[in-house]
Parts: structure tokens; C-alpha cells; sequence
């Protein structure tokens, strides 16, 4: 099962600083498809209850993590369990993050900052743990539970965490064959994120010019860095369109009529994009269409997931 670090809170552990948690009911839902691997940087330094902390900022520009009632500086003991976060996440290949939002260690997005007379700076910033993990994980998946109830948000995200553990298996049993086959089944689903990616990794996967390990390492890159874009829906609209292209001379003119009508109401936001998929399904199992059977643009996540069964899936 995929390993995913989250914050410990948020799958209903008691380690807020005054014993609670923060459960979050999509999060916990989530643990029938991930191995979740907790971490609380607040609780493990100073166990609970105990005083809530926030982030200031100092005259020199510096931000740190400051009691509110001590006022004491909690920033090198967060940044401490943070060396042995990484250790660990390196160990167990976590392949994604959920953060606790608006948390002075964890939240990534909307963490308030405050300024050394108390008042506040007028600006958000990112807690002390994300920030100092993030950096060790640059192309890491992550979110915070309260922007996975969008639903662009939710699809983008857990689809970059399993294309995000797919690559690293590929990286495990290197091939040229492999990184061949990899982008192969990838294809329309870079293309639904980055025209300009897609094909720049095609041109990668053509090993024009490189060594093996050079064009591994290149390709890995540029497609963790793909997978975080978020999908447009246009950019689906073309990814759809050019598969459509593998189908349309095995359908009669009423077919063709009605499929053309669902891709246009999909790009109209009338349908979801599970509606078109599934006409997709049906022609490539009928016809045997074997390019397209094994396109992770169809089959990368479980369907009953629904991420792609929510017309606000894109944008």
C-alpha cells in the first residue's frame, strides 16, 4: 500500500495542544488506500496539553515559533524533529503529504504571522515543519485537508501521489524498455496536464544524445514537476480528443454524433469527466484498442475514489 505522511491530528489522534484532535473525516477515509504515517513535530517536543504557539516575525526578516504564553522559542526543536521526519519518510518512501492547515509547525498555505509586538502582519505564511520538509521533498506531493474538499484540489493531488509512487518503482528496476513502457501508459495523462511537458518528455524518453542514467534522471525530473500541475479542463478536452482520434473509425456516424456531443459537454462543464471515460471503456474493451486499455489516464487511481465524477473537477 502507498505510504503517505499526514499530520497525526488529523486522523483523529489526540496531540492538539489541549488533547484534542483535529479529525478529519475525508482524511480518515482515505486510509483504505494508503498507509498513513503520522507526524506531530508540537507533541512530540512538548507533549500535551501544553501551550499553543504561533509564528512571529522577527526585525531581521527571521520567522519563529513563539509561545504564547512563555513566549520561548520552539523553531530549533521543530526543525530538530524535522531531520528525524525526513529520516524516516526517506525510509518508509512516503509518496505524499497531508498537512494540518493553518498550523504554526504544519500548516503549507494560510498560517497567520504575527509580528514581534503581537499584531498581526497582515500575511500568512508556512508553518516551520512543512517549510524545512518540503524543502528536503521539492516535488513531493502535498495538500492540506481542508483544500482536499475542492474537488480539482482532491483529483490533482491523489493522482500525483500514485504517478508520484509509480516512478519511483520505475527508478527501483531502471530499463530502457521500462522508462519506454512507463511513458507510454503516461501519455495522455501528461498531455491532460502540460502540452509543452508532454512533449518535452517525449523527446527525453527518446534517448537522443544521453546516457540511460542521464536520461533517467532527466526524465524523473521534468515528470515529477508535470504530475503537480493542476489539469485544466481544456488541457483534458485535448488529451481526450487526441485518444478519441484511436477510437472514431471503429464507430458508426451515430456513434461518432454522441460521442462528440459528450466530449463537447464535458468541455462545456455539463458532464462529468467519469461520464466520457466510461463511453471510453466501453469502445476500447469492444474493439480491443490495447494503446488505450492501459493509459493511466484511465486506471492510475480506484474508481471508487469518484474523483472524476464531480463536473467541479476542472477548471
Amino acid at each position: 500500500m502507498i505510504k503517505v505522511g499526514v499530520s497525526a491530528c488529523l486522523l483523529g489522534i489526540e496531540c492538539a495542544y489541549n488533547g484534542s484532535s483535529k479529525k478529519d473525516d475525508f482524511v480518515v477515509s482515505l486510509s483504505k488506500y494508503f498507509e498513513f504515517v503520522p507526524f506531530c513535530p508540537e507533541d512530540a517536543i512538548l507533549s500535551h496539553p501544553r501551550e499553543s504557539m504561533r509564528l512571529v516575525l522577527d526585525k531581521d526578516g527571521k520567522i519563529h515559533a513563539i509561545g504564547n504564553k512563555t513566549k520561548l522559542d520552539y523553531t530549533q526543536s521543530i526543525l530538530n524533529y524535522c531531520d528525524l521526519a525526513v529520516k524516516t519518510s526517506k525510509e518508509k518512501e512516503i509518496c505524499g503529504f497531508i498537512f494540518a492547515a493553518k498550523s504554526p509547525s504544519c500548516g503549507v498555505f494560510q498560517t497567520k504571522l504575527y509580528l514581534e509586538n503581537s499584531m498581526s502582519s497582515g500575511k500568512n505564511t508556512q508553518g516551520i515543519f512543512s517549510k524545512a520538509f518540503l524543502e528536503q521533498f521539492r516535488l513531493l506531493p502535498h495538500e492540506e485537508e481542508k483544500r482536499l474538499n475542492d474537488a480539482w484540489l482532491r483529483y490533482n493531488f491523489i493522482t500525483s501521489v500514485y504517478a508520484y509512487c509509480d516512478i519511483k518503482n520505475l527508478i527501483k528496476k531502471p530499463s530502457k524498455k521500462g522508462l519506454i513502457d512507463f511513458h507510454t501508459r503516461y501519455k495522455f495523462l501528461l498531455l491532460s496536464k502540460s502540452t509543452k511537458n508532454y512533449r518535452k518528455l517525449g523527446q527525453i524518453a527518446a534517448f537522443t544524445n544521453s546516457s540511460f542514467e542521464e536520461t533517467l534522471y532527466s526524465y524523473t525530473a521534468l515528470f515529477l514537476e508535470t504530475i503537480q500541475i493542476k489539469s485544466k479542463r481544456n488541457n483534458v478536452y485535448n488529451a481526450l480528443e487526441h485518444m478519441f482520434g484511436f477510437i472514431k473509425d471503429f464507430l458508426s456516424s451515430n456513434e461518432k454524433t454522441v460521442f462528440i456531443n459528450a466530449l463537447s459537454d464535458f468541455k462545456k462543464g455539463i458532464i462529468p469527466l467519469v461520464a466520457v471515460n466510461r463511453m471510453f471503456e466501453l469502445y476500447i474493451e469492444k474493439y480491443n484498442i490495447g494503446y488505450l486499455k492501459n493509459q493511466a489516464f484511465f486506471n492510475l487511481y480506484p474508481k471508487d475514489l469518484g474523483l472524476d465524477s464531480n463536473t467541479s473537477t476542472f477548471k
